[in-house]
């Protein structure tokens, strides 16, 4: 009588199996949690840095910062900066569950009745960059400068029209 033979798996092979089945499961089951609407979150934290600059482009010491992550219409997150450094430079951190890809980020900076804002989407790299420019005069007056001059100028003008008003009311007046 012939003899059956049979063939027996390499009991490695048989674990090997089990241990991807496993893994995969494991894979699987994240990768649901994080595509759900309530697990949806960045793995790694967004630091948000800037700098708040006056018209000309110099920094502004003392603003007050407040930096902000929004997801559409929900605000996520707000981080309050009370003073910039004489730099104008500010730095903050927001935790990946704080932020996703393609939230807003809003930057405010204040100081004393000037308040300027700028906002941006956020990218998946973990430092991002909001500059914010504040602008500490009146635009139509111009720099620091140019409002006097605007004011001398007014003057001069008013000078100008009362002198010759003047002339017209009494001709025999010199000049």
């Amino acid at each position: 009588m012939g003899m059956i033979l049979v063939r027996r798996e390499k009991p490695y092979r048989l674990a090997s199996i089990v241990v991807l089945v496993a893994a995969s499961i494991v894979v699987g089951t994240v990768l649901v949690a994080f595509s759900s609407e309530e697990g949806s979150a960045a793995f790694w934290p967004k630091n948000v840095k800037g700098y708040i600059l006056d018209h000309m482009g110099a920094p502004v010491e003392g603003a007050n910062v407040t930096i902000e992550m929004w997801n559409n219409s929900t605000l996520r997150k707000t981080f309050y900066e009370d003073s910039t450094a004489s730099d104008g430079f500010y730095t903050v951190t927001f935790e990946g569950k704080d932020w996703d890809e393609n939230n807003t980020i809003k930057v405010t900076a204040r100081l004393g009745e000037f308040t300027a804002s700028n906002s941006t989407l956020a990218n998946s790299m973990p430092i991002q960059y909001v500059n914010v420019t504040l602008w500490t005069v009146i635009p139509e007056f111009g720099a620091l400068l140019g409002s006097p001059l605007t004011f001398v100028s007014i003057g001069l003008v008013a000078i100008v029209i009362l002198s010759v008003r003047a002339r017209r009311r009494n001709p025999l007046a010199p000049g």
